[in-house]
């Protein structure tokens, strides 16, 4: 800005101004001086300069949480995140933590859990925000066996079992699986093996169920 022109006058040659700063002038240095020069308003004119001052701001770097996935029962996946907003080479002082709340065994009702990130320090350049990320908690997987089992032609059917693989901890059947086959008293021996299939088993929730199949061996009698 310039004071003191009569009337229309004005420069014949506009002054320029300038500062040492240049990208990458850390906010240490603010504020950096802004100096003004060359200026020519003819021989009607003295000219004194008064500096300004610029001042430096931090920048905002962004942290995000990454999204996760789990499946239930599992230990807690390794938290990262992803940061915008560095200037070329600068890095962390101190990098983010990110937690949740999830240990293994909270349930999939509880899925989405909130991954947040804190405890970054990138110096007195920066000021840091946060985004937060999920952890989504995918079912398990429980599979179902049907047991292997013998029968002489004639008998009864035999009492169908299974056996069962993939639940955490305590859990257990809200509504047990069953099993049947075709086999009936007189199916022949040329029939054997005959399949013996599983299903309905319910464990609530945080499970899914994957079914094998069994097979009975029908012995001449």
């Amino acid at each position: 800005t310039v004071d003191g022109f009569i009337g229309e006058d004005d420069f014949t040659t506009e002054p320029t101004c300038t500062s040492s700063y240049a990208a990458g002038t850390p906010v240490s240095a603010s504020p950096v001086t802004i100096s003004c020069s060359g200026g020519d308003a003819g021989s009607d004119y003295a000219i004194t300069y008064v500096p300004g001052a610029l001042t430096i701001g931090q920048a905002t770097l962004t942290v995000t949480a990454d999204d996760k996935s789990v499946t239930y029962g599992d230990a807690a996946p390794t938290y990262t995140f992803s940061v915008d907003g560095f200037y070329g080479e600068d890095g962390w002082d101190t990098e983010p933590t990110c937690t949740s709340s999830y240990a293994a065994g909270t349930p999939v009702s509880a899925s989405p859990v909130t991954i947040s990130c804190s405890g970054g320090d990138a110096g007195g350049n920066y000021t840091v925000d946060y985004n937060t990320g999920a952890l989504t908690i995918d079912p398990a997987t429980l599979t179902v066996t049907a047991d292997d089992k013998s029968v002489t032609y004639g008998d009864d059917a035999p009492t169908y079992t299974f056996s069962v693989d993939g639940f955490y901890g305590e859990d257990g059947w809200d509504t047990e699986p069953t099993c049947t086959s075709s086999y009936g008293a007189g199916t022949p021996v040329s029939a054997s093996p005959v399949t013996i299939s599983c299903s309905g088993g319910d464990a609530g929730g945080n499970y899914t169920v994957d079914y094998n199949t069994g097979a009975l061996t029908i012995n001449q009698r």
